[in-house]
């Protein structure tokens, strides 16, 4: 206990000395020993004190200790439990009384590391208004629970006049590392660097599990900037990306990155490029690359089917430029972009960083705005503009969903390489016009299973463009539900639907399909309900069907079911079906009719009718038809090794007992005429005396008595 403890208070208006019995707190100072803060949660007793004033200077001289704590160090507090005063951690902290400069003056990093090395748990931090804070080097918290770094601004979009700003002036790493943090929040700053200052990031969190796991962070309500053109390898949060352990659980909302001062421009629509060729050319010859372009620069000439990546290595004039590669394809019509975004927003990198939520966040003038190499995530509300893309999916390690996406003038608004789980993507807001690239706003680059349901498409996209693209079409699984793909006009093949049916009835089997159901405004639909192509491999043993009305109307062409499987198997196949119909029914009527294309019944049925396949013949009434057939075999179209061919077989109905009149074939009209081009053949195929053959005056039926001949012929008695 200190023999003697002299506080020393400032009074700024007049006070009486029995007004001191209700003061709380109180700055004090021990020789020797660092400030602190003292908080007494009852009034302060003064037994055993002596009092001094001077002016407006009071002194208070205890002695003895008087019922004082003996002691309190730095990152502590003085408190009262009832009886006595005691030293405990302090758990909340105003920079100004930790010796930060708020000024902007001087490098605050040694003055952040002293002040986080003296708390523990459970520690917050307040920044207060206007207070700008050098940061030279990296601020390190290691394995803390509930750390809270917080102001009371709210400093999206780069915040108001007052907001509390960090401002990195170091080289080389990055501001504030959280290394195995459970829990940490981050809330109201904005966060930025000079324009020649380079930072891997703005806040990392990372780490190994030690005392504490990292996981369940929250950053919200902040603003981060990086003022350079080119940043290079740059993420303004990271998660996970060393150590692959744990970092699930964080929530990442209404926060604003511009990810870099440099962005994409879109030059031309018309653009030309030949298969072997560098040179690139303006179709319209109304572009302007002198002005627009340098040599060095990235260009993108995207187009449906794919994209032409390069740089420029020389411009000839306002309509051409050389590049410093060849275009693997002939093309017009093509989309050239100049220049790129750097840098990326948030990136998510460990298959244990899961369960993530992003919500209400805008991402600018970003390579990537989130940017997930695995893990899995939700958001909801994504914006921001001038992104190469917004959201970039390598891997996915549990289901991820994307909800309510509406940047605008990005490049590609998603992005997936080949994740191990599902995608959702509801409530998109699809544009090609303003920027997109032709390949695909929505690209899919190798083998995936997505689904986009509740979104529109805002534009016409151009010519030779597509608003979903896909690498693979046939690896790829997509599932596109009740979406507007409108206001813009858009078919089949702009939307990008056309690349599965493609590949579906191309000459291999892969593991994709297409399904389609209640989308509108795709004006060569084959029907505004549902339709599928392809099936999800040869294992697979349903073909793609197109089920619609009866289309009352006057429809140029439609089917009303239509099976269409390229069956392309190597292995043995048991059973391959054009369309069949199982039936397991009980109690019909005796006025129904069963009508089935290899149609089987799996129960008993009692009463009705069956009929296996029925054609109706149609009713001319103007154009004469050249002929009707209800029955259509048609013959091989080249050489084959057929053994027996039957146009129709008839198994014997005998077999099985209960048929009353069996009939091979009945013909009912009375005046219908049975036509054969050759001969009849009763059992005993090919014998004498069992062939039935026309006599010599062609109309009456005798019998062959000798064999049959290769052309049909025999003599007939």
């Amino acid at each position: 206990m200190p023999s003697r403890l002299t506080f020393v208070v400032v009074i700024l208006c007049a006070y009486s000395y029995a007004q001191f019995s209700k003061i709380n707190s109180i700055d004090y100072q021990q020789s020797g020993s660092d400030v602190a803060f003292v908080t007494y949660p009852h009034k302060l007793n003064f037994a055993g004190c002596t009092v001094g004033r001077s002016g407006s200077t009071v002194t208070i001289t205890c002695t003895g200790g008087a019922g004082l704590p003996t002691a309190s160090t730095s990152g502590q507090q003085v408190t009262w439990n009832g009886s006595n005063y005691f030293s405990q951690n302090k758990i909340i902290f105003d920079v100004r009384d930790q010796g930060i400069d708020c000024t902007g003056a001087t490098d605050t990093k040694p003055a952040w590391q002293a002040l986080i090395n003296a708390t523990g748990d459970d520690t917050t931090i307040l920044v207060p208004q206007n207070c700008t804070m050098k940061v030279a080097s990296t601020i390190t918290v290691s394995s803390r629970a509930g750390f809270r770094l917080m102001s009371y601004d709210r400093a999206q979009n780069g915040g108001g006049n007052q907001r509390p700003e960090f401002l990195w002036t170091g080289s080389t790493g990055g501001m504030w590392d959280f290394q195995a943090n459970q829990a940490p929040t981050v809330e109201g700053f904005f966060f930025t660097n000079t324009g020649t200052a380079h930072l891997d990031y703005f806040l990392r969190f990372d780490g190994n599990p030690s005392t504490r796991i990292g996981t369940e962070a929250q950053i919200r309500y902040n603003t981060f900037t990086n003022n350079m053109a080119n940043p290079g390898t740059f993420d303004a949060i990271p998660i996970n990306i060393v150590s692959g352990q744990n970092h699930e659980k964080n929530v990442i909302t209404d926060n604003d990155f511009f990810c870099s001062q440099s962005r994409s421009f879109r030059e031309s629509d018309s653009t030309i490029i030949n298969s072997g060729s560098p040179n690139v050319a303006c179709g319209l010859a109304n572009c302007t690359y002198l002005t627009d372009a340098n040599v060095g620069d990235r260009i993108r000439v995207s187009y449906a089917t794919g994209i032409f990546d390069s740089t420029v290595q020389s411009i000839t004039d306002n309509n051409h430029l050389v590049a410093t590669s060849n275009a693997a394809s002939n093309q017009t019509n093509a989309r050239l972009h100049f220049r790129q975004a750097y840098g990326n927003g948030i990136t998510i990198g460990s298959t244990n960083s899961k369960h993530n939520t992003i919500n209400r966040n805008s991402f600018t003038q970003c390579a990537r705005g989130i940017n997930m190499t695995n893990g899995s995530f939700s958001l909801e509300h994504i914006g921001g503009s001038a992104n190469d893309i917004l959201i970039y999916i390598g891997n996915s390690s549990e289901s991820t969903q994307l909800n309510y996406v509406e940047d605008e003038n990005t490049l590609r608004d998603v992005y997936i390489s080949n994740p191990d789980a599902p995608i959702v993507m509801n409530h998109l807001r699809n544009s090609l016009g303003i920027a997109g690239e032709f390949d695909g706003f929505i690209y899919l680059a190798s083998g995936a299973r997505v689904t986009i349901t509740g979104s529109i498409l805002q534009d016409t996209p151009g010519a030779n463009s597509v608003v979903i693209g896909a690498a693979s079409p046939g690896n790829a699984q997509l599932t596109s539900i009740a979406n507007q793909w409108g206001p813009g006009v858009v078919t089949m093949s702009l939307l990008g639907f056309t690349q599965w049916r493609t590949a579906a009835e191309a000459s291999g089997v892969g593991a994709g399909w297409l399904i389609s159901c209640g989308d509108f405004d795709i004006t060569d639909a084959p029907t505004n309900g549902c339709f599928q192509f392809g099936e999800g491999g040869a294992s697979s043993v349903e073909g793609h069907v197109i089920v619609s009305s009866g289309h009352p109307g006057n429809t140029a062409s439609f089917n009303v079911f239509t099976a269409e499987p390229n069956s392309q198997v190597s292995g043995f196949v048991n059973e391959a079906r054009g369309f069949r119909t199982n039936f397991n029914m009980f109690g019909n009527s005796t006025s129904m009719i069963s009508v089935g294309f290899d149609a089987q019944y799996l129960a008993a049925v009692r009463g009705g009718n069956f009929a296996g396949f029925r054609a109706g013949f149609p009713t001319v009434s103007t154009t004469t038809m050249p002929f009707a057939r209800g029955l259509w075999i048609q013959a091989p179209i080249a050489t084959t090794q057929i053994t027996t061919a039957s146009g129709v077989y008839i198994e014997d109905l005998a077999t099985n007992s209960g048929i009353t009149n069996r009939y091979s074939f009945f013909g009912a009209g009375a005046t219908d005429i049975a036509h054969f081009g050759g001969p009849l053949e009763l059992p005993a195929s090919g014998s004498a005396n069992k062939a039935v053959c026309f006599k010599a005056d062609g109309k009456t039926l005798g019998f062959c008595s000798t064999v049959v001949a290769s052309d049909g012929s025999c003599t007939c008695n």
